[in-house]
């Protein structure tokens, strides 16, 4: 049986295990192939990075050592992720037949660095003022006391981010899924600057973390876009 990969890359301060739940609903016929960074879960020994730069390249190597000339593969990217997950399709030569990308602004726009000089809970405060954090992970310092590195290093990295103008627009497919309540969401139609084809667009209901209470509606959108390129060359 013909199988489509789609790698998952988390959201700032997320291990890939956010992934998991997505599993159980996606088609036997889709490999989710949840993306570990430095510094979390299984990775947790590893350096943290603080770099874009170093991150993508991180993306790139694991993507490229799974995937081989035949295979399909897709690209799910939450939040922090869906930049991951852009910069990373620019840099491999064996491009991926859709993006799948979520919770996260045109990359066109300057990111903003603001936070890194706060003090923790300043830091903490703010990311939940933002909708960048859940409110009730705030509720146990000991776990927080382990994300705030991981948060930290990832908001670096985006404050590192600068867009190039002269990037060739990605020719792959695309969706984009958003909700209204998130900063910057007048403008989630700017994807569509970067890339050859109109996206798709999706709107979600409530927060930022639409993706932990939104599973089903997420993997029957995979499911139904990944059927394009799965029985694309079967009649």
């Amino acid at each position: 049986m013909k199988k489509l990969s789609l790698f998952c890359l988390p959201y700032a301060g997320a291990s890939a295990t956010i992934y998991y739940k997505l599993k159980s609903y996606l088609n036997e016929d889709i490999n989710l192939v949840p993306i570990e960074l430095p510094g979390r879960g299984s990775r947790f020994d590893e350096e943290l990075l603080t770099s874009i730069d170093e991150v993508v390249d991180d993306v790139v190597d694991q993507i490229k050592s799974k995937v081989s000339k035949e295979d399909q593969y897709m690209i799910l990217g939450y939040s922090f992720g869906s930049l991951l997950a852009y910069e990373a399709s620019k840099r491999l030569e064996q491009h991926p037949e859709h993006l799948f990308l979520a919770a996260f602004q045109p990359p066109i726009y300057e990111m903003s660095s603001d936070l890194l000089g706060l003090k923790d809970e300043e830091f903490i405060q703010e990311l939940v003022k933002r909708g960048g954090i859940e409110a009730d992970l705030t509720k146990d310092m000991s776990i927080l006391k382990y994300f705030i590195p991981i948060m930290r290093a990832d908001f670096a990295s985006i404050a590192s981010y600068r867009f190039n103008e002269l990037s060739e627009k990605l020719s792959c497919g695309s969706t984009i899924l958003y909700t209204e309540e998130d900063e910057h969401s007048d403008n989630i139609h700017k994807w569509d600057d970067i890339f050859v084809k109109p996206c798709e667009y999706k709107l979600f209901t409530g927060n930022h973390f639409f993706i932990k209470r939104d599973y089903v509606r997420i993997a029957t959108i995979i499911n139904r876009t990944s059927a394009r390129y799965l029985y694309q060359n079967t009649h």
